[in-house]
């Protein structure tokens, strides 16, 4: 998902108090980090689910996993994923 469609989302989400404005912010700055880190993330990680959270990266062949894994070092934090395919991400 482009930046600003998910920064439009997270807006949305706002307005219908489904998401806090500290945790849509946390949220929008783990995908601007996932941006920046992109060329890296898609060689190594191709064809895992990627999420980052604290500026870390965890990667799984499943989200559920991705998610616990970093939920262990990350408990309250907010992240952001993406799977990678052929094409780059979904």
């Amino acid at each position: 998902m482009a930046l600003e469609q998910l920064k439009s989302l997270l807006e949305q989400m706002q307005k219908e108090a489904l998401i806090s404005v500290a945790d849509a912010q946390e949220v929008l700055d783990q995908a601007t980090e996932f941006e920046k880190r992109r060329s890296e993330i898609e060689a190594r990680y191709h064809g895992q689910v990627v999420l980052i959270t604290g500026g870390e990266i965890f990667t799984a062949s499943r989200f559920e996993e991705a998610i616990r894994v970093a939920h262990q070092h990350f408990p309250t934090s907010r992240f952001y994923a993406e799977v990678l395919t052929e094409k780059g991400h979904l």
